[in-house]
């Protein structure tokens, strides 16, 4: 190789040589680690204690609400609704009048049927008090004048009779003769009787038969009073108006329907209990039922009833239970879950949910010692409710740090600068 070549590859060494030299001279030096005060600085976290508690533990079971009494009210008179008292969602008080239907017909049987009765009544008094002194003169007046003509018809009838025996008269004229005083006496018999009922007044019998006609027309006008109330429609419970079956002017007949109402301030969770769950509920047990469409707001319900028979086609045990709705924020038709206790236990240690940090391995609390040291501390969790869970072991009166875990691990010093619940 020539001489000159290789002078021209040393002095590009030594360029690059000098040049690499430089820059590590310039180069600043790494910062070295932390040591003394500033690597020991203890963490800032809050924490909150162990507690010992009786627990709960819990399944839910879904349903659907309904009212607790549905009603609906029915005409039982005919006639043209006249009048409303309002719209669907109107709330009404037991009696209040929902209803009016023209009562114009009514009012004129009701008359009739008055005038009937006080007719019936007014027969029955009369027969009651016996005839007055004119009915009685009235009667000797007439049983006088019977005897009279009865007198007047025996002697023609003597004289008569004497002269067919004598062949003076006819055949023909004796009968007629004759018929005169079968006449004459029957009419004085009539009177005397007359005038005996007169002297004796009414007959047992005729005054119970002309009773019964009084009670008779008395059922009537009590009827007839009863229709007329009854074109006006009142509310037989509280509730809201759900359902308007007619409207102003439309023509109901008996048993016609009007409106539907709805008892709302108590409302029934019709749900469905698994054949494990069923012998856990009993009527009048207390539950917590949270309504989905209100943010899963929880109200206190209880257990009315529990169906001893399954349903053929959901095969669930028929569940109804009562919840309190004094807002009537709870509507018909909403979903609902009913949360049952199926264990109950005591002496639970416990700490809040937000204490708790799910790892690869399972869940951890960073337990803070005497000494403000962390120790990492796997956990089982149990039952968790209102923002606390179970979990062992810890032990009552521990405290578990709750903010700040992701800076913390075995070993680490703390400081508690706050209490977490």
């Amino acid at each position: 190789m020539p001489k000159r070549v290789i002078r021209g590859i040393v002095v590009i060494v030594l360029i690059v040589t000098a040049g690499a030299l430089g820059w590590m001279a310039g180069r600043p030096r790494e910062t070295e680690p932390a040591t003394g005060t500033a690597a020991a600085q203890a963490i800032a976290v809050a924490a909150a204690p162990v507690l010992v508690e009786t627990v709960a533990e819990t399944t839910e079971i879904t349903g659907t609400v309904t009212p607790l009494q549905t009603v609906t009210v029915i005409s039982k008179v005919t006639g043209p609704v006249e009048w409303l008292a309002g719209d669907v969602g109107t709330l009404v008080r037991k009696g209040d009048v929902i209803a009016r239907i023209d009562d114009a017909d009514l009012q004129l049987q009701l008359k009739q049927a008055q005038a009937v009765y006080e007719q019936a009544q007014a027969s029955l008094d009369r027969l009651r008090a016996g005839a007055s002194a004119e009915e009685r003169r009235q009667a000797e007046a007439t049983v006088a004048q019977a005897e009279a003509g009865f007198r007047l018809a025996e002697e023609s009838y003597e004289r008569a009779r004497f002269l067919l025996e004598q062949g003076v008269i006819a055949k023909d004229a004796y009968d007629s003769i004759v018929s005169q005083y079968e006449i004459a006496r029957s009419q004085l018999e009539a009177a005397r009787q007359v005038l005996a009922q007169v002297e004796r007044g009414a007959l047992p019998e005729d005054i119970r038969a002309v009773e019964a006609q009084v009670k008779q027309a008395e059922v009537a006008l009590e009827l007839a009073e009863k229709q007329v109330r009854d074109a006006t429609i009142t509310a037989p419970i509280d509730g809201r108006i759900a359902v308007l079956h007619t409207e102003v002017g439309s023509f109901l007949g008996t048993g016609s329907p009007v409106a539907t109402l709805v008892y709302l301030d108590e409302v029934v969770v019709e749900a469905g209990a698994s054949d494990r769950l069923v012998n856990m509920l009993r009527p009048g047990d207390k539950v917590r039922v949270k309504i989905p469409a209100l943010s899963d707001t929880a109200y206190e319900g209880e257990v009315m009833a529990v169906s001893p028979v399954v349903d053929q086609y959901t095969r669930l045990y028929p569940v109804r239970v009562r919840v309190e709705n004094p807002d009537h924020l709870i509507k018909p038709g909403m979903m609902a879950t009913v949360q049952v206790v199926t264990a109950v236990h005591e002496d639970a240690t416990t700490v809040p949910v937000s204490a708790v940090v799910h790892k690869a391995a399972g869940p951890v609390v960073f337990v803070v010692g005497e000494d403000g040291t962390i120790e990492e501390r796997p956990v089982t969790l149990g039952v968790s409710a209102g923002g606390r869970v179970q979990v062992k072991p810890v032990a009552p009166g521990e405290l578990v740090a709750v903010s700040r875990q992701s800076l913390l691990a075995d070993g680490v010093q703390v400081t508690v600068e706050g209490e977490g619940f």
